[in-house]
């Protein structure tokens, strides 16, 4: 890759960084945040009440332990998605459990393969950098597609780690694809840039109707 492309490609991937870190700030900001904010503003209704509105007092209390499971359930998904544990051990786990998020929260069904080898072939940095594509391909996924299923795959061939995600949905043209990108659809760019900084390729194919299939790979040194 000439050095200009090099470093066209280093800025989009510090842009997604950059912007991953606004979505979890401004996601912490909605939910979390602002239920510590207002709980010491509940519980004290609630100690008021007690004692002369008893059934007012209970209805404060269970609404706050319900806020409280949410703002918990927000964390463990946040946690996850900032730098998964797991990965230092292999990319499947971490996936596997990209998957059963997305799937709880679309409903959108999704099969999952993974070759044993690409776990062995894969160092840490690429197992994130490839983490970040599924995820964002995902997303994608959720807001565009409305399909009803989804197929991932690695697997390792020739020397390069090699994924596919391809969806049921309704697709897009050629020139939607290009006409969304000149608007600064930035899941696209951010998925190329990353598989680009490794010397790798990312390939789009859809159709309007006909679903989408996002494809790439990288180098691997086993």
């Amino acid at each position: 890759m000439p050095f200009q492309g090099i470093q066209q490609s280093q800025r989009l991937v510090a842009a997604a960084q950059e912007r991953e870190r606004f979505k979890i700030a401004q996601e912490l900001h909605d939910t979390v945040q602002q239920f510590l904010g207002h709980l010491p503003f509940y519980l004290d209704l609630s100690r008021q009440a007690v004692a002369t509105q008893p059934a007012k007092a209970e209805h404060l209390l269970e609404q706050c332990i319900v806020n409280a499971e949410q703002a918990a359930h927000t964390m463990r998904e946040i946690r996850a998605n900032l730098a998964p544990s797991q990965l230092e051990n292999g990319l499947m786990q971490p996936i596997l459990s990209l998957v059963e998020q997305f799937e709880y929260r679309t409903g959108i069904r999704v099969e999952f393969a993974m070759h044993p080898a690409v776990d062995s072939c894969l160092p840490l940095e690429p197992r994130h950098m490839l983490y970040r594509v599924i995820q964002q391909a995902l997303e994608n996924i959720a807001i565009h597609a409305s399909a009803a299923h989804v197929k991932i795959a690695f697997d390792c061939e020739d020397g390069r780690v090699i994924f596919t995600v391809a969806d049921d949905g309704r697709g897009c043209s050629e020139q939607q694809c290009r006409q969304a990108q000149a608007e600064g659809a930035f899941g696209l760019r951010s998925m190329t840039a990353r598989i680009e900084s490794v010397n790798g390729q990312f390939i789009l194919k859809s159709a309007p109707q006909q679903g989408t299939l996002v494809q790439g790979w990288r180098p691997i040194r086993c």
